[in-house]
């Protein structure tokens, strides 16, 4: 879509978003852990891009109301409109997440709260993310150049992963 500009000018908005490990593996879409998080959000570009490959691969996921506040760093509070469903899986564990949509430009953003929930650890030397409460599922982390770390949403080669209608449900009435 085109801008306006102060000065009359037009601009164009137009960037994908997607990480680069430090070992130079392209990651579509991924979420850094961030553990200062108090709910999981991510921006609406993001948003578009992720609803997009989900319907191009039959990823289930559902788009719902959210009312959220969030602050990043000594900005303003802003709030979320609406909330992204999505269904991953991490490890051998599907999982439901709910992320918080902002019209902030943001990566995704997984809070302490999943990661408490999930019985997570993250182990950083080896940089693996462990479930134990889902019978110690592992899943890769990705040292980013930002210094953070990542997690991905989805998995090319993969069969998108399927969960029970109720087990969507939870998420789209509220649950994080």
């Amino acid at each position: 879509p085109k801008y306006a500009t102060a000065l009359g000018y037009e601009s164009q908005k137009s960037h994908h978003i997607y990480a680069v490990d430090l070992k130079g593996i392209d990651i579509p879409y991924l979420a850094y852990a961030d553990t200062a998080c108090a709910k999981s959000v991510g921006s609406q570009t993001g948003a578009d891009e992720l609803i997009e490959y989900c319907k191009t691969t039959g990823t289930q996921y559902a788009v719902v109301e959210d009312h959220e506040p969030f602050r990043f760093g000594p900005g303003k509070r802003i709030y979320s409109q609406t909330a992204l469903i999505l269904v991953v899986q991490w490890g051998n564990a599907v999982i439901v997440l709910r992320f918080s949509i902002v019209p902030q430009e943001i990566p995704f953003l997984v809070s302490k709260f999943v990661f408490k929930t999930l019985g997570g650890s993250l182990d950083l030397d080896d940089n693996i993310l462990t479930l134990k409460r889902l019978g110690g599922a592992q899943e890769p982390l990705h040292d980013l150049a930002t210094g953070h770390v990542g997690v991905a949403l989805t998995k090319e080669g993969n069969a998108p992963p399927k969960v029970r209608q109720e087990t969507l449900d939870l998420c789209i009435e509220g649950a994080e």
